[in-house]
């Protein structure tokens, strides 16, 4: 990648290169949702960039009844996957394709994802897209622009699910960290449960952002400060409480949860912050992925550096303990995506 390029603490001049260590940048379960809970297999597609380490995307699949995983030949077609969502509605995939000049592949996977076939393929209107989601009624799409630092949303095609021409908003400002904010960079975006507001998660800027969105007009009104969290904390990726009016956000820089309490006006107040590693952990870390269980009884947060997933226990008012942080892997980092399906 060349176009406005940075660096991290250890001088990794991109958001790319900040992940090659992984390989595998996107975990996403596409299966039924409670498989693994009624002892059926549970499919995952786990994309990477096509790299020496990466070859497209692969099928994964987890076998409850014995407790182990299998992986299928990647389909090289579908190029840097950084992220990507599942349409029940049109039985396709929008997996962003993380470049200078981004792009969304639009894609349907036969026989559990061994064969992929592409049916559209649109420009993400800015550089390094790195996240992708669907409103509920599955009509819309947004696409965040991490280098370039904007959105673009989407109108799907009633008829086929592909993406129309979409309206961008672009972020601006910058934060202290002069390596990793000297600019926006657009991370993450997230429409509310109840479907009135789209939020976006700016790194560069220590910003979550709020958008009016209008479900039934596919539309987005300008963006608002919901939270401005701490300086160089680095906001990464926020998901909600399935049932109470709270947000939790993940601060890739901070290394930090925030538990925040959703206003009827789309801002965000804070009402806890928690470590995602331990205290005596002093090497670099960086948070990545976060998710909650469908009983809104656990809530997962990846560390890459410390190697683990960081498991918060919740309570039923939705706040969170640090239960654990499990290190599944010996070398290498985190997966860059935990699956957003995680049953129990």
């Amino acid at each position: 990648m060349t176009g406005n390029r940075m660096k991290d603490g250890i001088g990794l001049p991109t958001r790319r290169n900040l992940l090659q260590g992984a390989g595998a940048l996107a975990l996403t379960s596409f299966g039924q949702a409670h498989g693994a809970a009624r002892g059926r297999d549970v499919p995952f597609f786990v994309g990477t960039y096509n790299s020496d380490k990466g070859r497209g995307v692969f099928p994964l699949r987890y076998r409850p009844q014995t407790d182990d995983w299998s992986l299928g030949a990647p389909a090289p077609a579908v190029e840097n996957a950084a992220f990507g969502a599942y349409s029940r509605r049109f039985g396709l995939h929008y997996l962003v394709n993380e470049r200078d000049e981004g792009r969304v592949g639009v894609y349907r996977a036969y026989h559990d994802g061994a064969n992929w076939t592409r049916v559209g393929d649109v420009a993400s209107k800015g550089s390094s897209p790195c996240y992708v989601t669907l409103d509920k009624a599955e009509r819309c799409m947004a696409v965040a622009n991490y280098n370039s630092g904007n959105i673009a949303f989407y109108k799907l095609d009633r008829a086929s699910g592909l993406p129309l021409e979409p309206v961008v908003r672009q972020d601006s400002g910058h934060g202290p960290n002069a390596d990793r904010q000297a600019g926006p960079h657009a991370h993450c975006a997230r429409f509310a449960p109840d479907q009135r507001f789209l939020y976006t998660t700016d790194l560069g800027t220590d910003q979550v952002l709020v958008y009016a969105f209008d479900a039934r007009h596919a539309a987005i009104g300008e963006a608002r400060t919901a939270f401005q969290a701490p300086p160089g904390t680095g906001p990464r990726h926020i998901v909600f409480h399935p049932h109470l009016p709270l947000a939790y956000l993940a601060s890739e820089l901070a290394n930090s949860l925030t538990v925040l309490h959703r206003m009827s006006d789309g801002r965000l107040q804070p009402v806890q912050t928690l470590s995602t590693i331990p205290a005596d952990f002093m090497d670099h870390n960086q948070v990545a992925h976060i998710a909650v269980n469908r009983a809104a009884t656990r809530l997962y947060v990846s560390n890459r550096g410390h190697n683990s997933i960081a498991v918060f226990a919740m309570d039923g008012g939705g706040r969170t303990t640090l239960c654990s942080t499990s290190r599944p892997l010996a070398t290498g980092r985190a997966s860059f995506c935990w699956s957003k399906n995680i049953a129990g």
